[in-house]
């Protein structure tokens, strides 16, 4: 499997947020707050939602999945995260009392 060096790119910035700002906290402490972009949706999943196509991710987003998950789905999040969010294979949508969000 040959990976491309935007791929790699991405992995590397989440891993170097969850190096620097999460790795070692805590239990459901608190974390800087700083956010990265993740990617571009594809058109698709841009025309079902009706949002923008860009996807970020915050650190506190991160250290919520960093807490709830075992370490190897975590690791495995943060090597593909780019990947599942881009092209999901269902997408959600969840109501809350502050909007909607859409999980994919």
């Amino acid at each position: 499997m040959s990976i491309s060096k935007n791929s790699m790119d991405k992995r590397e910035i989440l891993k170097n947020l969850y190096e620097n700002y999460i790795k070692g906290t805590p239990a459901k402490s608190a974390v800087s707050g700083r956010t990265v972009f993740v990617c571009h949706l594809t058109n698709i999943v841009v025309q079902e939602i009706k949002l923008d196509s860009r996807v970020y991710i915050t650190t506190n987003c991160l250290k919520h999945i960093y807490d709830k998950r075992p370490a190897e789905e975590f690791d495995f999040l943060i090597d593909y995260a780019h990947k599942v969010v881009k092209y999901p294979d269902l997408i959600y949508k969840n109501k809350t009392p502050n909007g909607v969000i859409f999980v994919l």
